[in-house]
C-alpha cells in the first residue's frame, strides 16, 4: 500500500513535470513563430526599398517605370 501511495505521488509529479514542459514548449514555439514574421516583415521592407531604388534610378535615366513594380510597392506601403 505505501509502494502504490509512494508510485502515485511520483506519477503525480512527472505529469506535473510534463504538463510545464508543454506549456513551455509551446511558448517556444509562438516566440519562434514571432521571430519569423519580424524577419519576414523586415525582409519584405529591404525588398520594397530595394524596388523603390531600382525604379527611382529608371526614372533618373529617363525610363518609365515598370507598372507592376509599382503596383506591388503601393500594396506594399498600402497607399
Amino acid at each position: 500500500m505505501a509502494a502504490d501511495t509512494h508510485a502515485l505521488s511520483i506519477l503525480k509529479l512527472s505529469t506535473g513535470h510534463l504538463e510545464k514542459i508543454e506549456q513551455l514548449q509551446g511558448r517556444m514555439l509562438a516566440l519562434g513563430e514571432e521571430q519569423l514574421e519580424v524577419a519576414r516583415r523586415q525582409l519584405e521592407a529591404q525588398d520594397t526599398q530595394n524596388i523603390l531604388a531600382w525604379l527611382q534610378l529608371q526614372q533618373a535615366q529617363g525610363h518609365t517605370p515598370d507598372p507592376t513594380l509599382v503596383d506591388l510597392v503601393r500594396r506594399r506601403l498600402r497607399i
